[in-house]
This record gives C-alpha cells, sequence and structure tokens, in this order.
C-alpha cells in the first residue's frame, strides 16, 4: 500500500499535457522533494524523454537531484544522464566499426549535420521512424547531413554462456539486424554488439528510451536529443542554412 500510495503521490507531482511530440506542461517537483522515493525510476524511465524534449539544458539540473538516491539503479541511470550532459558541452566522440565493414569516427564527419540514432528492430516506434529519416537523408545527404545508427540489438546474452555460446548468440543477432538493414536498404553505418541495454554508448550518452534521435551540428555537439519526426527536416534545413 505504501509503494502505492507512493506511485500515486508521484503521478500527480506531474502535471503533463501533450500535443503530438511537444510537452507542453511538465513539473519535476516530485524529484527534486524526494529524490529518494523509489518511484523516482519512473521519472528516469518514462519522463526523462519529455525531460530532454523540454531542452537539453535542463537535464543536469532535473537528473542532480536523485544522483546521492539509496536506490543503485535510480542512483546510476541519473548519474549516467548528468555525465552525459556534462560530456555534451564540447564536441561528441565516437568510433566504432560497423556492421559493413566502414570505419566511423566523429571528428571526421565535423562539417557536416550528423544524426546519432540510437534504434533496435524489436523497436516499433524506432522502426516507424525510419521511413522519415530515410527521406531526409536522401534529401541532405549531398547537401552535408549524414546518420549513423547505434543499434540496440538483443542477442539474449547470458553471464552463463560458453563463448560457442555467446559467439552464436551474436551471430544470429548480427544476422537479423543485416538482414532488415538491407531489406529496409538503410545505407548509412551501424553499430552492433548485441548487448541491448548494456550496449557501450547507450551508457556513454545516458540513452533512457529508444527511439532516441540526436542531432549534431557543424562542431559535434548536440542541438537537439529529439530529432523525431518533423523536427528532424526542419531543424536539418536550418543548420545547412537551406
Amino acid at each position: 500500500l505504501a509503494a502505492r500510495a507512493e506511485k500515486v503521490r508521484f503521478a500527480e507531482a506531474f502535471e503533463i499535457r501533450e500535443y503530438g511530440r511537444k510537452p507542453v506542461t511538465l513539473t519535476l517537483d516530485f524529484g527534486r522533494k524526494q529524490p529518494n522515493a523509489r518511484a523516482g525510476e519512473y521519472l528516469l524511465a518514462y519522463y526523462a524523454p519529455l525531460v530532454e524534449r523540454r531542452g537539453f539544458a535542463n537535464v543536469k539540473a532535473e537528473f542532480i537531484h536523485f544522483l546521492d538516491s539509496p536506490y543503485t539503479r535510480l542512483a546510476e541511470a541519473a548519474r549516467s544522464k548528468v555525465t552525459f550532459w556534462e560530456l555534451a558541452q564540447k564536441p561528441l566522440e565516437l568510433t566504432f566499426t560497423a556492421i559493413d565493414g566502414r570505419a566511423v569516427d566523429l571528428t571526421a564527419l565535423r562539417g557536416k549535420v550528423v544524426l546519432l540514432d540510437f534504434w533496435a528492430t524489436w523497436c516499433g516506434p524506432c522502426v516507424e521512424e525510419l521511413p522519415n529519416v530515410k527521406r531526409v537523408y536522401e534529401k541532405f545527404q549531398p547537401h552535408g547531413f549524414e546518420v549513423v545508427g547505434i543499434t540496440q540489438e538483443d542477442a539474449g546474452l547470458d553471464p552463463k554462456d560458453t563463448p560457442d555460446e555467446r559467439n552464436s548468440k551474436l551471430k544470429a543477432a548480427r544476422g537479423i539486424l543485416e538482414r532488415f538493414v538491407a531489406k529496409q536498404k538503410l545505407p548509412w553505418p551501424q553499430y552492433f554488439d548485441g548487448q541491448t541495454w548494456e550496449n557501450e554508448f547507450r551508457k556513454k550518452f545516458g540513452v533512457s528510451a529508444i527511439p532516441a534521435m540526436y542531432l549534431l551540428d557543424q562542431t559535434g555537439r548536440i542541438v537537439t536529443s529529439d530529432a523525431h519526426g518533423d523536427v528532424l527536416e526542419k531543424e536539418v534545413r536550418r543548420l545547412l542554412k537551406l
């Protein structure tokens, strides 16, 4: 009963009205006043994206209240958000080898507008966004727009897996991704490690839910962490001055 009452107080502390994807009001008094409440975990799971949509500058101010929470998962998630906010005050750095063998390095893309798309083949909303991303890519790639995919594919790894079992699972999950990318004709590079929410870049960049679409300007800094739908083309046009 106490836990249920806490969730009710948490829900009542938020006044959220949305028109499309644009939050009109978001009140975070609960998080500020009760940072040790277990229900605060719901904040990170369900409301972190709304905080970011309201403006990336708000991230540190809101989540710093949870850094000392006695609940490990909550404190770690908040620390990830704050750390990423601090990281994002300068050009982002990211390097990896894509599933097609391409070397990806954000520093080599300075001077271009870049979309970092955190997604997965099993994520319905992510897949729904792909046609729009493809359309914007095809329209603006010749003008200096690039996309980098960071997949959250789930290979179903288990700490008890033998090396052969682990390799077999990773191969199968990678195959699913490769076939999907080929079928959808996605031309941009894709990162894969098969670890879903343990994905190293998800942790590094404070991603709490997918799709997460970070748009970087020509200097490599985050312009918006909500480059969904019409926002993507609008911001790309603005940054490319088209």
